[in-house]
């Protein structure tokens, strides 16, 4: 499941030296893309994969939490941050910035 995302961040990066800046048609509601980063909550993150991964929305967060994607996108100069922060896992948004 996240070699799935991990997939999808490589292709948002490769596709735009600096991170972004069309297709935003191409991605589910929540997930927003330009100036220079992707923002996200985890539930569109989740819609994003899940047809792939096929994996429900609690499966998805705890293995998105064990895994090592911040590490493997950091060789890539990347990692996933807290954009804003409402206190609750489930509706803060996240974003995918260069290092």
């Amino acid at each position: 499941m996240t070699s799935i995302v991990l997939s999808n961040f490589i292709t948002l990066i490769k596709d735009d030296p600096n991170l972004l800046g069309s297709g935003q048609g191409l991605f589910p509601i929540g997930v927003v893309v330009g100036n220079g980063k992707c923002s996200f909550t985890l539930d569109a993150l989740h819609q994003w994969v899940g047809g792939v991964a096929e994996i429900d929305y609690p499966g998805f967060r705890s293995k998105l939490y064990q895994s090592t994607l911040n590490q493997n996108l950091s060789e890539l100069g990347y990692k996933v941050e807290v954009a804003s922060s409402s206190g609750n896992v489930d509706t803060s948004r996240y974003q995918l910035v260069k290092l």
